[in-house]
């Protein structure tokens, strides 16, 4: 691995950083916020981190899958896992560049707040029953704005909900949008670059029976280092490099960026989807979970796929299990259930699940 001095590139991206005198919110004087005391004193985006800390959505992170499913190791990461380690990777980059590090951090922090129960999976499967895409990124933006706090929403800054919401572009693919701050592309690098390798040390945890894939894997992995942190220290040292060199936060030029590409694509081929048997099961138990839902009497005003979307995944497992051996749902069933928190306060509401500025 070859050392990069990072010395010569600190602050790079300095005059790009997002000034906290841009910062925009629906409601600027904080009329139906709790923290409107707060709006003129303290720096909008690390608000925007308190409240994002002090949400039910992160919350429940800590019960979602990364990637695997039914875990038993109790070092295989959660969501919530992975979102702290996104929050210091990204913070990383942006202390190294110059950028604005508490809007990067509160980006980092709230970008994974809309992923369904089982990931991906549950994109696939409310996808199918609305009949159109299902996105994490812009259920996070809808969660944020409409259903914490009672429907009042959180009232972030309109830069961290668009980092939000520009996080991800899907299927390991990268397409930075024009639209969106460099703190933004930060986090959508920290995002990639945290969980690739967190996610190496995860399909060792659980991938026993196939030693071929583990060993080419190692094999792939080793060029960055022989170590998680060796591999993140690599990628990040040569996206600081490459920033300074491009003028905009990049990494997509290098003789790393492109390894890591490769890395990544070969991952989303071999390894996170090699069983569409087994993703089906998971679909279909969730539409069944959807279905059920659909049953319970005190959920009829409510949008059924925004409450199977804001399920973990025990609570989903649970449902489906239920499922098993009813065909209607009461209240009185699932009274651990954290949307019978949430329930009352989403009747007669007018959310969807595709549409984050609505």
């Amino acid at each position: 691995m070859q050392e990069v001095n990072l010395e010569q590139y600190k602050a790079c991206l300095a005059h790009l950083a997002t000034s906290p005198e841009h910062a925009t919110r629906e409601d600027e004087l904080g009329k139906s916020d709790d923290d409107r005391g707060y709006l003129e004193v303290v720096d909008p985006y690390r608000l925007d981190r308190i409240k994002l800390l002090g949400s039910k959505a992160l919350i429940r992170l800590n019960d979602k899958t990364q990637v695997f499913i039914g875990r038993g190791n109790p070092h295989i990461r959660t969501r919530n896992r992975h979102t702290n380690e996104v929050v210091a990777l990204a913070s990383l980059i942006a202390s190294a560049t110059g950028l604005n590090e508490s809007l990067t951090a509160a980006a980092a922090l709230g970008h994974d707040i809309g992923h369904l129960p089982f990931g991906h999976h549950g994109e696939q499967a409310l996808s199918t029953v609305i009949g159109s895409k299902v996105s994490h990124a812009v259920v996070g933006v809808i969660i944020a704005r409409r259903v914490e706090r009672q429907t009042n929403g959180l009232n972030l800054t309109r830069q961290t909900l668009e980092a939000i919401l520009y996080h991800s572009s899907g299927a390991g693919k990268v397409q930075p949008s024009c639209k969106i701050t460099q703190e933004a592309t930060a986090v959508m690098w920290a995002d990639k670059i945290a969980y690739v390798f967190a996610d190496v040390n995860d399909f060792k945890r659980t991938l026993n029976d196939s030693a071929r894939l583990v060993n080419e894997m190692n094999r792939r992995a080793s060029w960055f280092g022989c170590n998680q942190r060796q591999r993140i220290v690599h990628c990040v040292h040569a996206l600081v490099k490459e920033s300074a060199q491009t003028g905009r936060i990049s990494f997509e030029q290098s003789e790393c960026a492109q390894e890591f590409a490769s890395f990544k694509d070969w991952l989303y081929k071999e390894a996170y989807f090699p069983s569409q048997k087994g993703r089906n099961v998971i679909i279909e138990g969730l539409m069944g979970v959807h279905n059920l839902l659909a049953t319970c009497p005190e959920f009829g005003d409510c949008y059924i796929p925004l409450l199977t979307a804001l399920l973990t995944d025990r609570e989903a497992r649970f449902l489906m299990e239920l499922s098993f051996d009813h065909r209607t749902l009461s209240i009185e069933q699932i009274p651990h259930l954290g949307i019978t928190e949430i329930y009352p306060h989403l009747r007669g509401a007018q959310i969807d699940l595709v549409s984050p500025w609505a």
